[in-house]
């Protein structure tokens, strides 16, 4: 499940990392929406923080399904200075390179508006409804598959 994020100032240095999978996967449930629930065991944590304070400004969460395809989830804290085209490369980068995925996926509440503005504005495509994806509401399942993936690098 991806979620939005508000702008709050200033660009922060970042630095990424996968140590410590408990406390990256931790962090994002709660903002990922799925507090007391968990991740499952085959998830893979891929953290951004600053590099100043230590402080974690976003997780994305990667679940291989089947082969070729991840499911992905993505929270922040609330601050846009880590989705930078830098962040989103590596963001995206891990799931289409490092696990071989042709296709990703991921799943926004219904009625969410700002994160599926967020979602097509950075090129995921909405391939439908799932009828009670989440507590009481629906979701919209949204893919890119990795030839259109506008953040990754010309022939890599």
């Amino acid at each position: 499940m991806m979620c939005a994020f508000r702008h709050s100032g200033t660009l922060m240095p970042l630095r990424y990392t996968m140590q410590d999978q408990g406390t990256l996967l931790a962090w994002a449930a709660p903002r990922c929406g799925i507090a007391g629930l968990e991740f499952p065991d085959l998830s893979i944590a891929l953290g951004a923080y600053d590099a100043q304070t230590g402080d974690i400004r976003a997780v994305a969460i990667y679940v291989p399904l089947y082969e070729g395809e991840v499911d992905c989830h993505f929270a922040s804290d609330g601050s846009r200075g880590w989705a930078r085209r830098e962040g989103l490369r590596e963001m995206f980068a891990y799931p289409f390179f490092r696990m071989n995925a042709r296709r990703i996926q991921t799943t926004v509440a219904a009625h969410d508006l700002d994160t599926l503005v967020l979602c097509i504005k950075t090129g995921w495509q909405i391939e439908g409804r799932v009828r009670a994806a989440m507590p009481g509401d629906d979701g919209i399942l949204l893919t890119m598959l990795r030839g259109e993936c506008p953040w990754l690098d010309e022939g890599a």
